[in-house]
Formats: C-alpha cells, sequence, structure tokens
C-alpha cells in the first residue's frame, strides 16, 4: 500500500537566535493520503516549528471520521474523540 503527503507550507517567522544565526521557524497544514491520487484522505493536522499544534483528524478509508485530537506544543490536550467507522 502506497501513502502520499501533501504539505501546505509557509515560512512562519525569522527570529535572531544568536548574534551571528537566525532561527528559521515554518508551519504548515499536513494531509496523508491513503492514494497516490490524494482522493482519499487518512489524516490532517497542523504544525508549527515542527510540533503538532491545534486539531489532528485521522479518517477510515471510507472517508469517515475516525478521531480527532487537540494538540498543544506535540501533546495531546483535552478530549480525544473516536468514532465508528460507519459514523
Amino acid at each position: 500500500m502506497s501513502e502520499t503527503i501533501t504539505t501546505g507550507c509557509e515560512l512562519s517567522e525569522i527570529t535572531p537566535s544568536d548574534k551571528n544565526n537566525f532561527k528559521i521557524i515554518f508551519s504548515s497544514v499536513i494531509r496523508t493520503y491513503y492514494d497516490q491520487d490524494e482522493t482519499k484522505l487518512k489524516e490532517e493536522y497542523f504544525v508549527h516549528n515542527n510540533k503538532k499544534e491545534g486539531i489532528y483528524k485521522r479518517y477510515y478509508k471510507n472517508g469517515q471520521l475516525w478521531e480527532k485530537v487537540n494538540y498543544i506544543n506535540n501533546k495531546k490536550n483535552g478530549i480525544e474523540k473516536s468514532y465508528w467507522k460507519n459514523g
């Protein structure tokens, strides 16, 4: 089984980390798919500075929502919701 990953990456900020160097921070929406044609979404989440932030959603192959979890600083936060395959 193959899997494809699509990102909508954008430069979020550039900040000086010391006198001669800069720290580059990227923000991106990550979407992975069950198929190479990118028609069957597997998961979707937001990454800021290489850490999950906000709502993470994972889907069954039939397109139904499987789970929904909130992340703060790459750690699960709050209620984690799971759903049956038939909705």
